[in-house]
């Protein structure tokens, strides 16, 4: 995979802009932690509601779209997307009940593979 095959495409925060411009963030699927839970990590740092980093924990907003399905099928997925807090990188293995309680809610939004 290279550094940018997905895009986080920003909904909420309406006015949100990062390095990559206005209500997108540039990377890559780090890992699909379940069919409804991703690690996304993108290119740059991004800052968000006093938190600043480039892990992001997406899960599915909407019941029976799971990733897989939704890429393959709409080419998007939507998600409610958190910004894990902690500098280190036990997110690797760590399960999506932990991912979400080390992550800080920030983005709602949708998960797009890049053609």
């Amino acid at each position: 995979m290279s550094k940018s095959d997905y895009i986080l495409s920003v909904s909420e925060p309406w006015d949100f802009e990062g390095p990559d411009g206005e209500n997108v963030i540039y990377g890559r699927i780090v890992k699909e932690v379940t069919n409804n839970c991703l690690i996304f990590e993108s290119n740059n740092p991004v800052s968000i509601d006093n938190v600043t980093g480039s892990v992001f924990v997406a899960f599915g907003r909407h019941d029976g779209y799971d990733f897989e399905y939704s890429v393959k099928k709409d080419g998007i997925w939507s998600a409610n997307i958190g910004l894990y807090t902690s500098d280190d990188e036990l997110y690797l293995n760590m399960n999506s009940k932990e991912l979400m309680e080390h992550s800080k809610y920030v983005i709602i939004g949708s998960v797009k593979k890049l053609s």
